[in-house]
Parts: C-alpha cells; structure tokens; sequence
C-alpha cells in the first residue's frame, strides 16, 4: 500500500510539472533584468525597441528611454516578448550565421563536386579531341584492321587452326 502511495505521489507531482508547462510563459524563465541592466541588454533592448515598438535610434530623454525598458522588463521577465531574439540578441544572431554558415556550405560543396565532376569530363573529351586531331583517317583505319585480325587470330586459335593462327601471327608482326 505504501509503495502505491508512494508511485501516486511521484505520479502526481510530474502531472503538476507538465501542467506548469502547459501553462505558458514561466516568470524569469530567461532571467530577470531590471533598470539597471538596461547596458547590458542595450542591443537587445534596441532591436526590440526598432522592430516591436518601431522606434528607429531613439533619441528622447533619458525618462522616456527608461520607460521603454521597463516594460521590456517586464515583457523579459515574463517571458513574453514575441521573440526569441529579443532575450539575447547576440546569441540568436550568433546562431542564425551558423545555421546560414552551415547550410551554404554544404550548397557550395555540392556546386564545387559538380564543377569538379564537369571539368574532369571536359579534360577527358579534350584528350580524346586531342588524340583524334593527331590521327589521321588512315592510322584510324589501320588501327581498327589490326584490331580485326587480332581478333581473327583468337578465334583460329580457339578453333585449332593453327595454319591460319600462324598466318595471321606473321601478318600482324610485319605490319608493326
């Protein structure tokens, strides 16, 4: 019985922790700042200030500005700024260049094995354009007729003939 008490205590307190989850926004989840934290959140605080309130390198008086900041304070605090980036600015642009880093490099490896790939093709058919410019329709000619009766010779000598083998042996040799 005490075991099973025990189980739906622990049961019941994970109930509790999920439904706390479920809730929303958790009071300092990202920390808590204050007034006095306004230069170290400076560029964060003037990135949100820009986009969410759209008040572009504020320049009004200091009581103004600290009015803006408290409540994005309070926003911070309770962790309801509509943003990720406007906790920690820095670290979610850090993050974003990484992820772009990331994902161009493997687009610029790929476009660099395929420029890689190309060229080799192009360097192979060069050498083949070569190598045909250099031979004339005769030597072309003359190559595959050698090749014809190489293969003439295999055959005579797959079949026993060894009088057409060693004819077609003398041949081949007299023309190198």
């Amino acid at each position: 019985r005490q075991k099973k008490k025990a189980k739906k205590k622990k049961s019941s307190k994970a109930d509790r922790k999920s439904q706390k989850e479920d809730e929303g926004p958790v009071f300092g989840k990202y920390g808590i700042i204050k007034l006095s934290d306004l230069p170290q959140k400076q560029r964060s605080f003037s990135v949100w200030l820009e986009e969410v309130k759209g008040l572009a390198g504020f320049n009004g008086p200091k009581w103004e500005l600290q009015n803006y900041f408290k409540e994005y304070a309070e926003d911070y605090n309770t962790a309801t700024l509509p943003h990720i980036k406007y906790y920690d600015y820095d670290k979610w642009e850090m993050e974003e260049y990484q992820k772009n880093k990331a994902a161009s490099s493997e687009t610029n490896e790929s476009a660099h094995m395929l420029e890689h790939q190309e060229n080799a093709k192009k360097k192979k058919d060069q050498g083949f354009d070569l190598v045909r410019s250099m031979m004339s329709n005769e030597k072309i000619q003359e190559m595959k007729r050698q090749r014809q009766l190489q293969s003439e010779m295999a055959h005579a000598f797959k079949t026993g003939d060894q009088a057409r083998y060693l004819q077609l042996k003398k041949r081949l040799e007299a023309e190198k």
